[in-house]
Formats: C-alpha cells, structure tokens, sequence
C-alpha cells in the first residue's frame, strides 16, 4: 500500500496564483503610511498631528533604508508616508499658529 498525494485538479494549483507577491513587504512602511494619513486627518487637533507626523517621518525614513538594504517592497509606501508625516506636522504647526494668532486678536 503506497502513499501518495491526491491529484489536483490543474498544474496552477501548484504554483501561486500570478497577482500574489512573493516578496516580503516591509512592515514599518505600512506602518509610516498609517501614520502619515492619521497624522493628515489629525491637523485639526495640532499636537496630534504633529507628534504622529514626526513618529511619521522617522519610521519611514527607518524603513526606506531597510528597504535600500534587505531589497524588500514598499518603498512608495515609506516615501509616502514620509511625506504625508511631513504635510502632517506643517499642517499642525500651521493649524496652532494660526489658533494662536486668532486667541491673541
């Protein structure tokens, strides 16, 4: 008595499926990317959205040289966030100045 595998039903199930990515992606991207729109969204409430543009900025800065480095994807994800972190803390400073100009009138 034998042992074998059972058939499949085409040679595709074998292989993955053509949209798949093989590679690993890179987690702090994401990460920056997240941060970066919740720091965008967040320009209404200034310190929140500077504090989580500059948390923004540092984890995509991080993960574009680990990218460089381990050849891993996202790195349109860390640019992105990076420059999403960047509008986010320009966006607060710019939000708390202006608060404070309207509270000194």
């Amino acid at each position: 008595m034998t042992t074998s595998q059972p058939p499949t039903a085409s040679p595709i199930d074998v292989h993955p499926a053509p949209t798949q990515s093989t590679s690993r992606r890179s987690g702090k991207a994401t990460t920056a990317l997240v941060l970066g729109i919740i720091g965008v969204i967040g320009i209404l409430i200034p310190i929140a959205a500077i504090v989580l543009g500059i948390v923004a900025v540092v984890i995509g800065s991080n993960a574009q040289s680990d990218i460089r480095r381990t050849h891993c994807e996202g790195a349109g994800q860390a640019r992105a966030g990076v420059i999403l972190g960047s509008i986010a803390i320009a966006g607060g400073v710019a939000h708390w100045i202006a608060t404070i100009i309207l509270i000194s009138s």
